[in-house]
């Protein structure tokens, strides 16, 4: 099986969007979200099949990203979130890596921001 990954953005309420992302099989990337103005962002994910390792990334041009600061990754589930003060990147992603085929981790990723 290849790599793949589905998403779908949502807006809650004005200010508040909430983004599904499913990362399966053996290694590859989401796929950038805008995270401009944000003031808060927390991932949960839930993780079925062989576990494999999750890594937030973030850039500011859409291109070349680089692991938080504070390098949050998920080889579970779990609840976690950014820090404030690692807020002013313009993008996210998640990166998978050592997935085996049977991996799929799927996140749920709050956005509120800034009006």
């Amino acid at each position: 099986m290849a790599f793949s990954t589905t998403r779908s953005v949502a807006t809650l309420r004005p200010g508040v969007e909430v983004a599904t992302i499913t990362l399966a099989d053996t290694s590859g990337d989401s796929g950038a979200i805008g995270i401009e103005n944000a003031e808060s962002v927390s991932i949960q994910m839930a993780n079925s099949g062989t576990n494999g390792t999750t890594t937030v990334q973030v850039s500011n041009d859409g291109t070349t990203y680089a692991a938080l600061p504070t390098n949050i990754s998920f080889t579970g589930s779990g609840l976690k979130f950014i820090q404030k003060n690692d807020l002013g990147a313009r993008f996210l992603r998640l990166n998978l890596a050592t997935g085996d085929g049977t991996t799929s981790h799927t996140a749920t990723i709050v956005i509120c921001r800034r009006n």
